[in-house]
């Protein structure tokens, strides 16, 4: 199983997301809708689902408020995608990380990012650890470094192949009747 946090799920909402930029080039990533789409076909055709946490689903449909009714709609009646909540499980995992945390030195776990986000992180994480996701695919480092903590690999949307070329038909269909 995989998930998406709001991060790679923004990418499959918003009409004109804004582009990261690849850490290792510091150029803007390029065809990122493509990458996306292509990735959860890829996805789709392996049967595996995708998993979206409910703090990255709320995180994402700020960003597209207008239409949020709408794309909800669309992730919910769309096969390959599940939601899941921060349940019971998830509260106790993500309590274990936090005093992991503390206990080498600081519940921020090293982030320097709010305490408000690195809790909401920590309930991304929770959730796919408990439902046993392998990969999460994310842009952000603190979701990358706490994901790598609980051992589920991370894929960042630079980390991403671009999709094959679109083969071109040989006849026109037209010409063959």
């Amino acid at each position: 199983m995989a998930a998406f946090d709001a991060g790679f799920l923004i990418f499959l909402l918003h009409q004109n997301p804004r582009v990261p930029l690849d850490p290792r080039t510091r150029q803007p990533v390029t065809k990122v809708k493509e990458r996306v789409a292509h990735l959860v076909a890829s996805l789709e055709k392996a049967r595996e689902k995708i998993l979206i946490p409910t703090p990255a689903l709320s995180e994402a449909l700020t960003l597209v408020a207008d239409s949020a009714s709408d794309y909800l709609s669309e992730i919910t009646n769309t096969y390959g995608f599940e939601i899941a909540g921060f349940d019971t499980m998830a509260a106790i995992e993500a309590a274990i990380a936090a005093s992991d945390a503390k206990k080498r030195g600081g519940k921020k776990g090293g982030s320097d990012s709010t305490w408000a986000k690195v809790k909401f992180d920590r309930q991304i994480i929770a959730i796919a650890k408990v439902r046993g996701v392998e990969t999460i695919y994310s842009n952000d480092e603190d979701v990358r470094k706490f994901a790598e903590r609980e051992g589920i690999k991370v894929m960042a949307l630079w980390d991403l192949p671009e999709p094959p070329p679109k083969q071109e038909e040989m006849f026109d269909e037209t010409e063959a009747t």
